[in-house]
């Protein structure tokens, strides 16, 4: 399954949002989503 390239960038920039406002502890959190998103970018 291809996901457009967009999705993908939003939750990076949101990722990135957290990670400054949250640090370490939400950056953790959002790992598995991440690795989800990569997965279906990959497939």
């Amino acid at each position: 399954m291809v996901m457009g390239l967009e999705p993908a960038i939003d939750l990076a920039l949101i990722g990135i949002k957290v990670n400054l406002t949250q640090g370490a502890r939400g950056n953790q959190a959002l790992r598995p989503i991440f690795l989800s998103v990569a997965q279906q970018l990959i497939d």
